[in-house]
Parts: structure tokens; C-alpha cells; sequence
């Protein structure tokens, strides 16, 4: 009787977490279509202010005129730390090319110093900027973790990647953002 019980409670178990995870699943998205939660691809990108570890304030009125990835993460999670040498590497590659700001859920760490560990250990030199409060990441429907939104140069969503999309596919989207072509598929 014990091991029928114990087997019930596996697969509830087991089906709970299928059932969250596959929220995180890349479906096609068509044109103006919600992304996550009620953000919607070809709108406008909801505007936000945020200090970054350095203290210095950005916003984003300030990557209008170039292509603009936002990158939220938190240093707890697994697929981000799996995701962030690759976010470096074509920061690098393609400095100056688009803007990039990495959001951390500062509200879901443990520390401000896990927060600088992180940046240090994938030597991030692009601005990685605290939601302290979890408004910027509850403003973009953020669920799973990482999701990376990609704008164009006028500040409209044109595509986004829910959780590790797996190597490349980051590359393969910002090539996509930077030769100004919009559809998310």
C-alpha cells in the first residue's frame, strides 16, 4: 500500500512539473501576438528605469536608435548560469552593435554579493541592472527564467527566448535583430 502511494505521489509530481515547465516551452509566436504574460511582439517595449551595480541609472529611452536585448536572470538559476558565457561572447563579438541590459530579480537573490559574483565569474562588461523590487520583471510578465527580449532600434519587441534556448539560438536571433528582420519564427 506504502509503495502505491509513494508511486501516486512521483507521477503527481512529476506531471506537476511537466505541467510548469512546459510554460517555458518556444512556441511559434505570430505577428502581435502576446510573448509573455501581456506583452505583445511589433509593440512598444514598457518603459523602465533601473540602477545597475555600479549605481548608474538606465532606462530605456536610452537604447532608442539601436537594437536592444534585455536579459533576465538571477544567479540561482541553473539555465541562466548555462546561458551567460554565451551572452558575454557576443557582447564582445558584436560590441557596439546593439545595447544590451541584463536584468537581475535582485528581489529573488540571496545577496547583492551573489548578484557581483555572477557578473564577475562570466565577467560581464555589459550593465547588469537590479529589479529590487520585481516591477520591471512582473512589467514583462517575466516567468521563466532566463527570458531574453530582443527590441529593435525604435524600441518595439520583435522576438524573445523563454528560459535556455540552447547554444546558438541566441546568436541566431540577435543576427536576426541586427539585419533589421522581424518575424519571431
Amino acid at each position: 500500500m506504502y509503495k502505491k502511494r509513494l508511486l501516486i505521489l512521483v507521477i503527481s509530481v512529476l506531471l506537476m512539473c511537466l505541467i510548469i515547465g512546459s510554460k517555458g516551452l518556444k512556441a511559434k509566436v505570430p505577428p502581435s501576438s502576446p510573448v509573455s504574460g501581456d506583452i505583445y511582439i511589433h509593440t512598444m517595449a514598457p518603459s523602465f528605469s533601473l540602477k545597475s551595480l555600479s549605481g548608474k541609472t538606465y532606462n530605456l529611452e536610452m537604447t532608442k536608435g539601436k537594437p536592444t536585448v534585455i536579459n533576465f536572470w538571477a544567479s540561482w538559476c541553473g539555465p541562466c548560469n548555462m546561458e551567460a558565457p554565451e551572452l558575454s561572447q557576443l557582447y564582445d563579438q558584436y560590441k557596439g552593435a546593439f545595447n544590451l541590459y541584463a536584468v537581475n530579480l535582485t528581489d529573488t537573490e540571496w545577496s547583492i554579493k551573489a548578484v557581483k559574483a555572477f557578473k564577475a565569474r562570466y565577467q560581464f562588461a555589459f550593465p547588469v541592472l537590479l529589479d529590487t523590487d520585481g516591477n520591471v520583471s512582473e512589467l514583462y510578465h517575466i516567468r521563466p527564467v532566463p527570458t531574453t527580449v530582443f527590441l529593435n532600434s525604435k524600441g518595439e519587441i520583435v522576438d524573445q527566448v523563454l528560459g535556455y534556448g540552447g547554444e546558438g539560438v541566441l546568436e541566431a536571433k540577435l543576427q536576426k535583430l541586427l539585419k533589421g528582420e522581424t518575424d519571431p519564427n
